[in-house]
């Protein structure tokens, strides 16, 4: 299964200048991701989300953006989930009752404003 089915091409070229498309699980599954700068600066995954057929869900994010055209200079962002079960003991809610916030950081793109000629 190609990698680049996680992002669907099609989609991000509807999306208006200034829109958002956005997931879940951006996270390194292991140290080296070779040449991928972008990869290296992602954090570390408390376990390992991966999409349908075992893709890394970060390795696909990059080939997208470096295979798509129509996702030239844009810049993926992302979260990093910080939550410990005493910050959230501080707010009165129990650590297991929360969906896995630490276990895959979100990721948001924005569809950058093509250059004026």
């Amino acid at each position: 299964m190609p990698c680049t089915v996680l992002v669907p091409n099609d989609l991000f070229t509807q999306i208006r200048e200034g829109g958002v498309l956005a997931g879940g699980g951006y996270c390194r599954q292991k140290e080296d991701y070779g040449s991928c700068q972008q990869c290296a600066e992602a954090p570390m995954c408390d376990s390992l989300p991966t999409a349908e057929g075992g893709v890394d869900i970060l390795m696909a994010i990059q080939l997208w953006l470096l295979t798509d055209t129509s996702a030239a200079n844009t810049q993926v962002h992302y979260t990093r989930e910080m939550l410990s079960t005493e910050s959230l003991a501080a707010e009165q809610i129990a650590y297991d009752l929360t969906y896995a916030p630490s276990k895959a950081p979100s990721w948001f793109a924005v569809k950058p404003e093509r250059a004026s000629s």
